[in-house]
């Protein structure tokens, strides 16, 4: 029997948006990983889009993510029993599109505290683990607003360029310890929870011509987590039908 990719890792997944959990989920599951899935999205939510044969394979944490305090606290406990993380997975964070001057401040503070306060503190709860295993694979899921403007999304934008940041710096700073920290850069993506119905006015700038779906990035993902990887790190690929070259 052909051994599977993932078989006996420990993948420690952060998805606050119910429209990704099966789409990064299900492929390090059905790859042979185990998930301990952090997330705000009640289990009945998720649950029924993912393979009932799979759910087995997962152990959800379900936390309040405007509490940065019970996520540290929850990490410890956890990860003082689990001295294997192989992999640390950060799915995109939801989007917010708001014109700059109705941008609150309270906007602003779930985007950078909360959201990005979680990230932070998961990749340095599972990397302290990472460092004394010297072995690691992260991996930051990330919209292409980082990188190009687009109007009505500047705090959300400004939000993704800092997790590239850290997903460059961080790379660097753990690659010593055989940690490879990359991101994953995704454009205009459509799924069955999240369908996007104007294709026109959006694939007119896309140079393939055509929407993505979030199962569009499990090839590169599963390879980003493969031993055929080991001399990347502090990168960003995109998946995204050539639209960051485009711009």
């Amino acid at each position: 029997m052909k051994r599977k990719l993932l078989a006996n890792k420990i993948a420690l997944v952060s998805c606050f948006d119910i429209n990704w959990i099966s789409h990064v989920v299900t492929p390090l599951v059905e790859n042979g990983a185990h998930v301990i899935l952090i997330t705000d999205v009640p289990r009945l939510s998720f649950s029924n889009q993912i393979d009932a044969n799979l759910l087995k394979f997962i152990t959800p944490i379900i936390l309040d993510s405007h509490d940065l305090t019970q996520l540290d606290k929850t990490l410890k406990e956890f990860l003082s029993s689990h001295p294997q993380i192989d992999i640390q997975l950060n799915a995109p964070i939801p989007v917010l599109n708001r014109n700059y001057l109705d941008t609150t401040s309270g906007d602003v503070i779930n985007l950078f505290q909360h959201y990005l306060g979680f990230i932070f503190a998961i990749i340095r709860a599972t990397g302290e683990v990472m460092l004394a295993n010297r072995s690691g694979r992260i991996i930051n899921i990330v919209s292409g607003l980082g990188r190009r403007g687009l109007p009505g999304t500047v705090a959300y934008s400004a939000s993704q360029a800092a997790i590239l940041g850290l997903t460059r710096s961080l790379g660097l700073e753990w690659a010593p310890f055989n940690i490879n920290v990359n991101a994953i850069g995704i454009g205009w993506l459509a799924s069955e929870q999240n369908p996007t119905s104007d294709f026109d006015s959006i694939t007119k700038f896309i140079p393939l011509r055509s929407i993505g779906h979030p199962d569009d990035i499990q090839g590169l993902l599963l390879y980003l987590l493969s031993p055929f990887s080991t001399y990347i790190t502090g990168s960003c690929i995109n998946v995204d039908g050539g639209l960051i070259s485009h711009a």
